[in-house]
């Protein structure tokens, strides 16, 4: 799996991508969304 670095725009928002381990086979990419 490979996830793109976040974006200057990103960043100045203030955003962030969390990635939970759950075991050796399993990763959840959480990214949380304000409006």
């Amino acid at each position: 799996v490979r996830k793109r670095p976040l974006n200057k725009k990103e960043l100045a928002r203030k955003e962030e991508d969390i990635v939970t381990v759950s075991d050796t086979s399993c990763l959840t990419v959480h990214e949380p969304k304000l409006k």
